[in-house]
Protein backbone atom coordinates (compact mmCIF):
# COMPACT_ATOMS: atom_id res chain seq x y z
CA UNK A 1 0.00 0.00 0.00
CA UNK A 2 1.49 3.50 -0.95
CA UNK A 3 1.29 6.37 1.90
CA UNK A 4 -1.75 8.43 2.03
CA UNK A 5 -0.95 11.87 0.19
CA UNK A 6 -1.75 13.58 3.31
CA UNK A 7 -2.36 12.29 6.51
CA UNK A 8 -3.00 13.98 10.02
CA UNK A 9 -2.79 12.29 13.21
CA UNK A 10 -3.87 13.52 16.52
CA UNK A 11 -2.90 17.46 15.39
CA UNK A 12 -3.20 20.17 17.88
CA UNK A 13 -2.34 23.44 17.50
CA UNK A 14 -2.61 26.75 19.83
CA UNK A 15 -1.51 30.47 18.92
CA UNK A 16 1.17 32.56 21.07
CA UNK A 17 -2.29 33.83 22.58
CA UNK A 18 -3.89 30.73 23.98
CA UNK A 19 -6.15 30.14 21.49
CA UNK A 20 -6.72 26.50 20.30
CA UNK A 21 -6.46 26.62 16.38
CA UNK A 22 -6.60 22.60 16.29
CA UNK A 23 -7.67 20.52 18.51
CA UNK A 24 -6.91 16.40 18.09
CA UNK A 25 -7.29 16.34 13.85
CA UNK A 26 -6.88 13.10 12.21
CA UNK A 27 -7.84 12.43 8.66
CA UNK A 28 -6.09 10.75 6.01
CA UNK A 29 -6.00 11.44 1.98
CA UNK A 30 -5.79 9.25 -0.88
CA UNK A 31 -3.29 9.83 -3.72
CA UNK A 32 -4.91 11.88 -6.14
CA UNK A 33 -8.13 12.70 -3.80
CA UNK A 34 -9.92 16.16 -4.29
CA UNK A 35 -11.16 17.41 -0.35
CA UNK A 36 -13.18 20.53 0.55
CA UNK A 37 -12.13 21.72 4.25
CA UNK A 38 -15.13 24.02 5.28
CA UNK A 39 -16.03 25.35 8.41
CA UNK A 40 -16.61 29.20 9.64
CA UNK A 41 -14.01 31.61 9.87
CA UNK A 42 -11.53 31.04 12.33
CA UNK A 43 -12.32 26.98 11.94
CA UNK A 44 -8.66 26.19 11.69
CA UNK A 45 -8.70 25.74 7.71
CA UNK A 46 -5.66 27.92 6.93
CA UNK A 47 -3.85 27.10 9.98
CA UNK A 48 -4.05 23.42 8.69
CA UNK A 49 -2.66 24.24 5.65
CA UNK A 50 0.23 26.09 6.85
CA UNK A 51 0.75 23.61 9.32
CA UNK A 52 0.63 21.24 6.57
CA UNK A 53 3.76 22.80 4.59
CA UNK A 54 5.62 23.25 7.30
CA UNK A 55 5.15 27.25 8.04
CA UNK A 56 3.41 26.32 11.57
CA UNK A 57 4.31 23.27 13.63
CA UNK A 58 1.83 21.29 15.16
CA UNK A 59 2.43 21.22 19.06
CA UNK A 60 0.99 17.53 19.31
CA UNK A 61 0.65 15.13 17.15
CA UNK A 62 2.06 14.39 13.72
CA UNK A 63 1.20 15.62 9.63
CA UNK A 64 3.06 13.72 6.65
CA UNK A 65 2.96 14.23 3.28
CA UNK A 66 3.95 11.19 0.65
CA UNK A 67 4.77 9.66 3.86
CA UNK A 68 7.09 12.26 5.04
CA UNK A 69 6.88 13.62 8.19
CA UNK A 70 6.86 17.74 8.33
CA UNK A 71 9.50 18.15 10.36
CA UNK A 72 12.60 20.91 10.45
CA UNK A 73 14.28 17.87 8.89
CA UNK A 74 12.28 17.25 5.80
CA UNK A 75 11.34 20.55 5.19
CA UNK A 76 13.18 20.61 1.86
CA UNK A 77 11.91 16.94 0.80
CA UNK A 78 8.49 18.05 1.76
CA UNK A 79 8.21 21.31 -0.07
CA UNK A 80 9.21 19.56 -2.79
CA UNK A 81 6.07 17.65 -2.94
CA UNK A 82 3.40 20.14 -1.50
CA UNK A 83 2.44 23.44 -2.43
CA UNK A 84 0.38 26.02 -0.80
CA UNK A 85 -1.84 28.55 -2.96
CA UNK A 86 -2.29 31.95 0.32
CA UNK A 87 -5.24 33.09 0.41
CA UNK A 88 -4.10 36.12 -1.03
CA UNK A 89 -2.21 36.17 -4.22
CA UNK A 90 -0.48 39.38 -3.37
CA UNK A 91 1.41 37.12 -0.67
CA UNK A 92 2.48 34.71 -3.58
CA UNK A 93 3.85 37.20 -5.84
CA UNK A 94 6.61 39.41 -4.90
CA UNK A 95 9.22 39.57 -7.93
CA UNK A 96 9.31 42.30 -10.62
CA UNK A 97 8.04 39.90 -13.14
CA UNK A 98 5.57 37.14 -13.51
CA UNK A 99 8.51 35.11 -14.93
CA UNK A 100 10.60 35.67 -12.31
CA UNK A 101 8.11 34.67 -10.03
CA UNK A 102 7.02 31.39 -11.29
CA UNK A 103 11.26 30.50 -11.68
CA UNK A 104 11.38 31.75 -8.30
CA UNK A 105 10.40 28.06 -6.51
CA UNK A 106 12.00 26.21 -9.44
CA UNK A 107 15.51 28.09 -8.57
CA UNK A 108 14.99 26.80 -4.88
CA UNK A 109 15.18 23.29 -6.33
CA UNK A 110 17.66 23.38 -8.80
CA UNK A 111 16.09 23.85 -11.87
CA UNK A 112 18.35 26.40 -14.54
CA UNK A 113 18.65 26.68 -17.79
CA UNK A 114 17.04 25.22 -20.60
CA UNK A 115 14.72 23.39 -18.35
CA UNK A 116 13.95 26.36 -16.20
CA UNK A 117 12.68 28.63 -19.22
CA UNK A 118 10.87 25.46 -20.96
CA UNK A 119 8.89 24.98 -17.23
CA UNK A 120 8.20 28.58 -16.41
CA UNK A 121 6.69 29.16 -20.05
CA UNK A 122 4.79 26.10 -19.68
CA UNK A 123 3.00 26.73 -16.21
CA UNK A 124 2.38 30.35 -17.55
CA UNK A 125 0.95 29.01 -20.83
CA UNK A 126 -1.25 26.22 -19.53
CA UNK A 127 -2.98 28.71 -16.96
CA UNK A 128 -4.01 31.17 -19.91
CA UNK A 129 -1.43 33.65 -19.18
CA UNK A 130 1.47 33.60 -22.06
CA UNK A 131 1.93 36.78 -23.33
CA UNK A 132 2.20 38.14 -19.62
CA UNK A 133 5.04 37.12 -18.77
CA UNK A 134 7.24 40.26 -18.13
CA UNK A 135 4.40 42.13 -16.36
CA UNK A 136 3.92 43.36 -13.30
CA UNK A 137 2.30 40.82 -11.32
CA UNK A 138 0.75 43.68 -9.23
CA UNK A 139 -0.78 44.85 -12.42
CA UNK A 140 -2.47 41.85 -13.50
CA UNK A 141 -6.94 41.19 -12.64
CA UNK A 142 -7.65 39.37 -9.74
CA UNK A 143 -8.15 36.49 -11.13
CA UNK A 144 -5.55 36.45 -13.45
CA UNK A 145 -3.20 37.11 -10.28
CA UNK A 146 -5.03 33.64 -8.58
CA UNK A 147 -4.21 32.22 -12.14
CA UNK A 148 -0.46 32.82 -11.42
CA UNK A 149 -0.19 32.08 -7.92
CA UNK A 150 -1.59 28.33 -9.31
CA UNK A 151 1.39 28.80 -12.35
CA UNK A 152 4.34 29.83 -9.74
CA UNK A 153 3.24 26.17 -7.47
CA UNK A 154 2.39 24.17 -10.08
CA UNK A 155 5.81 24.87 -12.23
CA UNK A 156 7.33 22.71 -9.25
CA UNK A 157 5.35 20.05 -10.17
CA UNK A 158 3.93 18.86 -6.57
CA UNK A 159 1.93 16.07 -6.00
CA UNK A 160 -0.09 17.82 -3.11
CA UNK A 161 -1.86 20.77 -3.50
CA UNK A 162 -2.96 23.09 -0.46
CA UNK A 163 -5.61 25.76 -1.88
CA UNK A 164 -6.61 28.39 0.73
CA UNK A 165 -9.98 30.05 -0.32
CA UNK A 166 -9.16 29.82 -3.96
CA UNK A 167 -12.41 31.88 -5.56
CA UNK A 168 -12.53 34.57 -2.90
CA UNK A 169 -12.92 38.43 -4.66
CA UNK A 170 -12.86 37.06 -7.60
CA UNK A 171 -15.73 37.36 -10.36
CA UNK A 172 -18.24 34.80 -11.54
CA UNK A 173 -16.52 34.95 -15.09
CA UNK A 174 -12.83 34.62 -13.51
CA UNK A 175 -14.29 32.18 -10.76
CA UNK A 176 -15.55 29.74 -13.67
CA UNK A 177 -12.35 29.98 -15.31
CA UNK A 178 -10.64 29.29 -12.29
CA UNK A 179 -12.86 25.71 -11.01
CA UNK A 180 -12.26 24.60 -14.60
CA UNK A 181 -8.52 25.29 -14.49
CA UNK A 182 -8.57 23.14 -11.06
CA UNK A 183 -11.00 20.66 -12.45
CA UNK A 184 -8.67 19.81 -15.09
CA UNK A 185 -5.41 19.04 -12.69
CA UNK A 186 -4.70 15.35 -11.64
CA UNK A 187 -2.59 16.18 -7.99
CA UNK A 188 -4.05 15.76 -5.09
CA UNK A 189 -6.09 18.69 -4.32
CA UNK A 190 -7.20 20.13 -0.42
CA UNK A 191 -9.29 22.99 -0.92
CA UNK A 192 -10.26 25.18 2.08
CA UNK A 193 -13.16 27.48 1.37
CA UNK A 194 -16.43 29.24 1.94
CA UNK A 195 -17.70 28.75 -1.20
CA UNK A 196 -19.76 25.60 -0.99
CA UNK A 197 -21.31 25.57 -4.17
CA UNK A 198 -17.62 25.28 -5.84
CA UNK A 199 -16.83 22.27 -3.59
CA UNK A 200 -19.66 20.28 -4.50
CA UNK A 201 -18.53 20.82 -8.15
CA UNK A 202 -15.06 20.16 -7.31
CA UNK A 203 -14.55 17.76 -4.42
CA UNK A 204 -15.59 14.07 -4.14
CA UNK A 205 -15.28 14.44 -0.10
CA UNK A 206 -15.80 16.90 2.49
CA UNK A 207 -14.09 17.81 5.65
CA UNK A 208 -16.23 20.13 8.42
CA UNK A 209 -13.91 21.79 11.16
CA UNK A 210 -15.15 23.97 13.46
CA UNK A 211 -13.58 25.27 16.27
CA UNK A 212 -10.54 23.42 15.65
CA UNK A 213 -12.13 19.95 15.43
CA UNK A 214 -13.25 17.89 12.65
CA UNK A 215 -17.46 17.79 13.08
CA UNK A 216 -17.87 15.77 10.02
CA UNK A 217 -16.09 13.67 7.03
CA UNK A 218 -17.75 12.40 4.09
CA UNK A 219 -19.83 13.16 0.79
CA UNK A 220 -20.18 16.44 0.37
CA UNK A 221 -23.85 16.53 -1.01
CA UNK A 222 -24.67 14.46 2.37
CA UNK A 223 -23.09 16.83 5.10
CA UNK A 224 -24.16 19.82 2.55
CA UNK A 225 -28.03 19.19 2.76
CA UNK A 226 -27.76 18.62 6.81
CA UNK A 227 -29.48 21.92 7.46
CA UNK A 228 -29.16 21.09 10.95
CA UNK A 229 -25.53 20.66 10.51
CA UNK A 230 -24.89 23.62 8.57
CA UNK A 231 -26.68 26.07 11.06
CA UNK A 232 -24.63 24.40 14.29
CA UNK A 233 -21.25 25.34 12.66
CA UNK A 234 -21.99 28.64 11.03
CA UNK A 235 -22.26 27.71 7.21
CA UNK A 236 -25.45 27.73 4.89
CA UNK A 237 -26.67 24.80 2.94
CA UNK A 238 -25.54 25.67 -0.65
CA UNK A 239 -28.62 26.66 -3.12
CA UNK A 240 -27.70 24.36 -5.48
CA UNK A 241 -28.85 22.13 -2.50
CA UNK A 242 -32.50 23.67 -1.61
CA UNK A 243 -35.45 22.32 -3.80
CA UNK A 244 -36.77 25.00 -5.62
CA UNK A 245 -40.88 25.75 -5.34
CA UNK A 246 -42.86 26.69 -7.95
CA UNK A 247 -43.86 30.17 -8.33
CA UNK A 248 -47.53 30.59 -8.66
CA UNK A 249 -48.04 34.30 -9.30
Amino acid sequence: MSAPALEVVCAAYAYADGTRALSDVSFSVEAGGVVGLVGPSGAGKSTLLLAAVGLLSVREGSISVMGLQVTKKNLKQVRDRVGLIFQNPDDQLFMPTLYDDVAFGLLNQGVNGAELDLRVKKAIAERGLSGKEHKFPGHLSGGQKRLASLATVLAMEPEVLLLDEPSSNLDPRARRKLIRQLAALDNTRIIASHDLEMVLELCSRIIVLDQGRIVADGNPRQILSDAALMEAHGLEKPHSLIPHEHYHG
